[in-house]
């Protein structure tokens, strides 16, 4: 292992949505042969020497090399940036994924051109190739992207290549983008460099800059990954789902297993670090890492204060040494260290963990300057280097409250899920009382940077009828990127979208973006289908730019068979024209659509066929327009339903900037039948992500009214139900929401949410 520059190879960080990873060349290999600890010592120095002399803070991979680095579960990689010194007579291969030298996905530099390449069972595609002239030992960027796609679908690549401006990113030089030739190789395997022809530079002065090398991974934000020892672990998001990720029915976090109601839903994918093939490893997963706590994961807390913290975690490979536990660290008002704490007891595991445990215990803020706290899950394996080469930890269902607040202590809270980076987002509450729906308090909140005068959000929050232990009801929409699709697609990386990017295409005249591909079991309901989308077109065409939500039934999910072969039915509804502003981010509602769209038999099998709810463009104008899709969701509207907008208007005294703004939904006094008794809309402005309803105010009103106001449509109030049960796990009280907060330009916020409400029971007489 080594280091590439004054700290790390890849330095964790967060940004555009996405986590950062941290990691260093972590396996050294000649064509699958390891190197001796001798021959690793010539590859890494302080100034790797070459033609033009000792290179400060580089790595020199000589010739005939080829290094392997990283974790076997980096998927879509959001960005990988490197710095390198070019030779003439040199070619270098940048490895996206590298399972053996017969199957491997990269980008190579050559003398003319910038490649993309894929090779498998040692039969080498070129995707895509790019001319171009590069000086002899001149410095240049390479950045190269794999996005999200659809299973069975290749993803989609670019590679981009810049030249060096003293240590910064300068001009670009050549660019490429295709599709990847198979959707399984182009997943497997491990990242790495390989050199021939002329020794490969890696580093050098970019390092200080700030600019530096990174590996930037698709996956929920909020989260950073950070490792120590002498060994790099290495970060990634679970791919294999649900086999490595906390099962259905696992006791929940919120207190002793013994006590605490069971988690009903299916994890979409568990956090990972993999420790390196050597020296001794020490990762950790956090929420925030300090510096300016404004719009970060931060958790408000002050000192006195008792928080409960749980997690769920599994380990392969740890050693007898080995520990992995919950880990606190309070920061100050600036987001400055105070102090650290690794939790001991029931919060803490030594050795392999070959099951999933739920970790738990409590933490009392010590510090009177405290205004924050960041939660960790670290693992570490430290006594005796080597010893847990190549293990692997998973973490998943974190949970953590506030028991000063909420008065609720160990083993007594519920598993929920209700605040979130980004939306759309699928909440879930568990742990219900009662027989009858009963009206409940919502609190919405999102950190807003900038809403100025004549701004608005809008904002979205229904309660499905039912409760599926498999429903995904949010997710990013794709195209397909693949030969043979109509039409295809390509993506592109955007830090205001949902996930970090959007699928793009010519719509002429149908393009039809999908996010989602169910089974008739797993999500039965009525919904609209909502989903952030952009045309190009001009603004006198838009009438001609229409949509509806449309229903596939296949023997395959997603795209299946593109000949439609394997096509049982199609539900759609009628066409609307939704977009009001060319070239401009919308949130816009396709109609409605039931899941599953037709009757099925009594022999029917639920779980064999597949359903493929998206939306359907058409653009009419000759020619058609470039269209984006973002994020899609399955809004349920059949259980309990809020809509509405907030207006800061435009004879407003003031802008709204660096704030968190809260919407209240009050249904709590409803059933007391005084006289002015009913249901309540209101909002705040805070400083911080906690709603403070005690001091709400305001009400209805439009974009002249002069101050802030909110609008209600759909139901009053929402309305939770105690006995909704998953099927699965034979647990009631499960309430599964969707919800999303967009401003005028549909832009990505988070969603925070706080619920309250009295359960109703029904006597008997």
């Amino acid at each position: 292992t080594a280091n590439i520059g004054t700290t790390a190879a890849f330095i964790g960080e967060q940004v555009d949505g996405t986590a950062k990873i941290s990691a260093t060349i972590d396996e050294v290999g000649i064509y699958g042969a390891a190197l001796s600890s001798a021959q690793v010592g010539t590859l890494y120095t302080a100034g790797s020497s070459g033609a033009s002399g000792t290179q400060a803070n580089a790595m020199q991979v000589p010739a005939g090399t080829t290094l392997t680095f990283g974790s076997s579960a980096w998927g879509a990689l959001n960005t990988w940036q490197v710095r390198f010194r070019y030779t003439a007579g040199g070619s270098y291969t940048f490895f996206l994924h590298r399972t053996d030298g017969s199957n491997t996905l990269f980008a190579a530099i050559t003398g003319p051109a910038l490649q993309l390449s894929h090779t498998i069972a040692g039969s080498t595609h070129l995707l895509a190739s790019a001319g171009m002239t590069l000086a002899h030992e001149a410095w240049y960027w390479l950045q190269v992207t794999q996005f999200p796609s659809p299973p069975g679908d290749p993803p989609y690549l670019s590679a981009m290549l810049f030249s060096d401006d003293g240590g910064a990113i300068g001009a670009q030089v050549a660019a490429v983008g295709a599709a990847a030739f198979d959707a399984v190789t182009a997943l497997s395997g491990v990242a790495g460099f390989a050199a021939s022809g002329a020794a490969l530079l890696i580093g050098g002065a970019g390092n200080a800059s700030g600019v530096g090398q990174q590996v930037a991974l698709f996956g929920p934000g909020g989260w950073l990954f950070a490792s120590a020892g002498t060994g790099t672990a290495s970060g990634a998001w679970e791919q294999n789902s649900p086999a490595n990720t906390a099962p259905v029915g696992l006791a929940a976090p919120g207190g002793a297993p013994a006590s605490n109601p069971q988690v009903p839903v299916q994890s979409y994918g568990a956090a990972r670090m993999d420790f390196p093939p050597g020296g001794t490893g020490d990762g950790m997963w956090r929420l925030y890492a300090g510096g300016t706590p404004a719009g970060s994961s931060a958790i408000p807390a002050s000192a006195g204060q008792v928080f409960q913290l749980v997690a769920c975690v599994k380990s392969a490979g740890l050693d007898a040494t080995a520990s992995t536990r919950i880990r606190v660290e309070e920061r100050d008002a600036s987001g400055g260290f105070l102090v650290s704490a690794n939790l001991a007891g029931t919060a803490a595991a030594s050795g392999n963990i070959p099951n999933w445990t739920t970790l738990w215990g409590s933490y009392t803020i010590q510090n009177a300057a405290c205004a924050y706290l960041d939660v960790a899950v670290r693992a570490s394996s430290t006594t005796t280097p080597g010893a847990s080469a190549g293990a692997t930890v998973w973490i998943d269902n974190a949970q953590a409250w506030n028991q000063t607040l909420t008065g609720v202590g160990a083993g007594a809270m519920p598993y929920c899920e209700l605040r979130f980076p980004q939306s759309p987002a699928q909440l879930l509450i568990t742990g219900l009382l009662g027989d009858l729906p009963a009206p409940a308090y919502l609190a919405l909140g999102a950190y807003v940077s900038s809403l100025p005068t004549g701004g608005s959000l809008s904002f979205a929050l229904g309660r499905a009828a039912g409760a599926s232990a498999t429903a995904r009801l949010t997710a990013a929409a794709h195209g397909y990127y693949g030969a043979g699709g109509s039409p295809v697609a390509t993506a592109a990386l955007d830090a205001s979208s949902y996930g970090g990017f959007y699928a793009t295409a010519l719509a002429n005249s149908a393009w039809s973006p999908r996010a989602f591909s169910l089974t008739p079991a797993d999500a039965p309901g009525v919904y609209h289908l909502a989903g952030r989308c952009y045309s190009a077109q001009s603004a006198g065409n838009l009438p001609n730019v229409q949509v509806r939500a449309n229903v596939q039934q296949r023997l395959q999910p997603w795209y299946g068979q593109l000949d439609l072969s394997d096509q049982l039915a199609d539900a759609y509804g009628p066409f609307s024209a939704p977009l009001g502003a060319s070239a401009t981010w919308t949130v816009a509602d396709a109609g409605q659509v039931t899941l599953p769209p037709f009757n099925a038999g009594a022999l029917a099998d639920p779980a064999r066929t597949y359903l493929t709810p998206h939306t359907q463009w058409v653009d009419n104008t000759p020619g058609g327009s470039q269209m984006r899709a973002g994020w899609a969701a399955l809004l349920p509207v059949d259980g309990s339903l809020l809509t509405g907008v907030l207006n800061n208007p435009s004879n407003a005294p003031f802008a709204v900037t660096g704030q968190w703004v809260w919407a209240y939904f009050d249904g709590l006094l409803v059933n007391r039948a005084g006289a002015t008794d009913g249901p309540a809309w209101a909002y705040s402005l805070e400083a911080g992500p906690l709603a403070n309803p005690a001091h709400a105010g305001g009400g209805p009103g439009t974009q002249s009214s002069g101050s802030l106001n909110i609008n209600s449509g759909a139901d009053p109030y929402l309305a939770l139900d105690p006995q909704i049960a998953v099927t699965q796990t034979a647990q009631a009280g499960v309430n599964v929401l969707v919800g999303y907060l967009a401003d005028a330009n549909a832009a990505v916020l988070p969603l925070h949410a706080q619920i309250a409400y009295s359960p109703l029971y029904l006597w008997p007489r």
